[in-house]
């Protein structure tokens, strides 16, 4: 009998041995294939959280919002609501698996037109994981949530395989390239470009603080209307610049601005929407003008040139016309390439995932 307890003992302590021994997750284990492409445990759960943060900016955005929810007199309940009919939590486990379904279509595409990063676009990289990963302290969130650095560069890095393949379809070289002249019309149509000095009023300042500050933009649009001074000097002197010390070869053969201290005015909806987009547009081509700021909490100078006349701004803004131009086809694109992709899910490596187990912070977004 006393055998027989101890078989059944030891029998007990193999079961819950392996029973341990299977709930172990190994580091880097294989949560999702698409074809060749695989995708580890840590980077679904990357997916999952810019799902769940897309899903919270969905719900904020929604109209299925208490009153008090809507006036902030109460805390938002995500997991109470809905989006596109799914419960929130479906919702963003379902968007994770599209999210890495779309990124291993950038993969796949690159791969098959033998498309690669070049140096400068993985100093690119580098730099973007040091600015959010040790700078902006986007490492507090991720960590904490199981992702780790090299996750996180792996998934920033599939982001410019999203570029990389777009502008191979819609570059001026590419597949399905745009004519330039749609190109440049889109430039034109919403971006200005302008010189700009602009004097911030002090928190306490009287009218005649005020007064004073507008006439120190009005003597400066003086001097350039008179040719006494250039906008470059003035701004020069007004901000402090110190002029360059060394050049060196490859900035000496960079394209450089006409304006060189210009900046970039967008119409809604663009890359640099700007508020005073539509009043400045309306500006005639170099002629000096002092205004208030459409915030009513200071004055600016403002000098509009003609872009189309600026190659360095034409050429910068290129790309971004040819995304405002073309990134419904391309999405559309990858989306019924996705649709043809099978993703084979290891259910036992995303289970130790929960949506509600994810620790919030606004470094997610």
């Amino acid at each position: 009998m006393k055998n027989l307890k101890r078989i059944l003992s030891l029998v007990l302590v193999s079961v819950m041995i392996l029973s341990l021994s299977a709930c172990i997750h190994k580091k880097n284990e294989i949560a999702v294939k698409i074809g060749d492409e695989k995708f580890t445990s840590a980077y679904y759960m990357c997916s999952l959280i810019y799902a769940y943060t897309e899903a919270k900016q969905k719900v904020q955005e929604s109209d299925d919002l208490t009153e008090d929810e809507q006036n902030g007199n109460a805390e938002i309940d995500y997991f109470s609501k809905k989006i596109d009919k799914k419960d929130f939590e479906t919702w963003v486990e379902d968007r994770a698996i599209e999210v890495i379904k779309t990124n291993a279509a950038y993969r796949i595409l690159c791969k098959e037109n033998k498309l690669e990063l070049t140096e400068e676009q993985k100093n690119q990289i580098e730099n973007g994981v040091y600015q959010n990963w040790d700078y902006y302290g986007a490492s507090e969130y991720f960590t904490t949530n199981g992702v780790g650095k090299d996750t996180y560069k792996e998934y920033l890095t599939d982001s410019y395989y999203s570029e990389l393949y777009f502008k191979h379809l819609y570059d001026k070289e590419g597949e399905k390239a745009v004519k330039t002249e749609d190109v440049n019309k889109e430039i034109t149509d919403n971006y200005i470009i302008a010189d700009i000095i602009e004097i911030a009023y002090a928190d306490e300042a009287t009218d005649e603080d005020k007064a004073k500050d507008k006439q120190t933009l009005e003597t400066y649009a003086s001097q350039i209307r008179s040719g006494k001074k250039t906008f470059a000097e003035i701004y020069k002197t007004h901000n402090e610049v110190k002029d360059e010390e060394t050049t060196t070869e490859e900035d000496a053969d960079a394209l450089k601005p006409v304006n060189e201290y210009a900046r970039i005015l967008g119409a809604e909806e663009t890359d640099f929407a700007a508020d005073e987009y539509e009043t400045y547009k309306k500006y005639e081509f170099d002629v000096p003008t002092v205004t208030e700021k459409s915030d009513s909490k200071g004055v600016a100078l403002v000098i509009k040139r003609d872009i189309s006349k600026d190659a360095y701004f034409m050429d910068y803004l290129d790309i971004y016309a040819r995304h405002t131009l073309k990134d419904e086809e391309f999405e559309n694109t990858i989306s019924d390439y996705c649709k043809e992709l099978k993703a084979d899910i290891s259910k036992y490596a995303v289970s130790q995932f929960k949506v509600k187990k994810l620790t919030d912070s606004e470094t997610a977004a």
